[in-house]
């Protein structure tokens, strides 16, 4: 959740069972409206959501095959 309360960050996850692949992509729900935002269009999977003290931007860990990464996003 934000620190202001108004969004929260979580991770959806589909599974395709023909092929065994997952995904895992970065959703945003506004609290007041209910809207939901995809943030996310990835093909590893990510997680480790963190958001900034500010609540301007997040912190998220992609998990590639070889090593991970880790990224900002700022919202808004």
């Amino acid at each position: 959740m934000a620190p202001s309360g108004d969004r929260i960050l979580f991770t959806s996850r589909t599974e395709n069972r023909r092929n065994q692949q997952n995904r895992s992509e970065i959703q945003l729900l506004e609290v007041a409206t209910g809207t939901m935002l995809q943030l996310t269009d990835n093909s590893a999977p990510e997680g480790r959501l963190s958001w900034a003290p500010d609540g301007r931007s997040f912190a998220y860990m992609l998990a590639l095959m070889v090593n991970g990464s880790c990224f900002l996003i700022r919202y808004g």
